[in-house]
């Protein structure tokens, strides 16, 4: 299955042709990983090689070890880094993730909007205050839409940095080391039996007995 292509980067509502009403761009998280095998003495300089492919297409590295590296691509790159890293070979495992994060990115606009209107009119009823208790509890109130403010834009700088810059992982192994061959060693042959010897008697019965026979005899 192919690599699906990165929707853009956020960037608020945009206006339909022929003057339409405005759509919203898809907010979609992209993520891939691979798992390659190298031989053990050329795993970093595969994991340079693909450091050079972000670098390439405008990324940069987000973290490395001694067999696995992380980079971050443009989304709008995102393809091409994958293709240019499995090029590389040895890929063993791949897996991308698309996570479409839309509604959550629009929903949290929504509500940035409506706390930035009620701050403002905050602000306002805190400059016609007269009463000390008012005032203390109009800003009480400001406080807390801050820092929920400030919630909502962390939350959204992070979708939409995630959207932008897509997280390739990869994640390395040594190939086997092939086992030299077991060459077994032959078993010698034994030596042959050693061969009596033979001794000429001059009584032919005597020399067909031997000689082991008659020395082995009791006297």
């Amino acid at each position: 299955m192919g690599v699906p292509t990165p929707a853009p980067a956020p960037d608020g509502a945009r206006s339909a042709k022929n003057g339409g009403p405005a759509t919203r761009a898809p907010v979609i998280i992209y993520q891939g990983d691979l798992r390659m095998m190298a031989d053990e003495d050329a795993i970093p300089k595969t994991i340079d090689k693909v450091i050079d492919v972000a670098e390439s297409l405008g990324g940069h590295l987000a973290g490395r070890k001694d067999q696995s590296v992380q980079i971050k691509v443009p989304s709008a790159g995102f393809r091409e880094a994958m293709t240019k890293i499995e090029a590389l070979g040895g890929v063993v495992g791949r897996s991308v993730t698309a996570d479409d994060v839309s509604e959550e990115f629009h929903d949290l606009e929504v509500q940035l909007g409506n706390l930035r209107a009620t701050r403002t009119r905050l602000q306002e009823f805190l400059g016609k205050a007269t009463g000390i208790a008012d005032m203390l509890t109009v800003e009480h109130e400001l406080e807390r839409v801050g820092k929920e403010i400030d919630r909502i834009e962390g939350r959204l700088e992070f979708l939409r940095t995630r959207a932008t810059m897509s997280l390739i992982s990869v994640a390395m192994s040594a190939k086997p080391k092939v086992a030299a061959p077991i060459v077994a060693t032959p078993t010698p042959t034994p030596p042959p039996p050693a061969r009596r010897a033979s001794v000429d008697l001059p009584i032919p019965w005597v020399s067909e007995l031997g000689i082991d026979p008659l020395m082995s005899l009791r006297k």
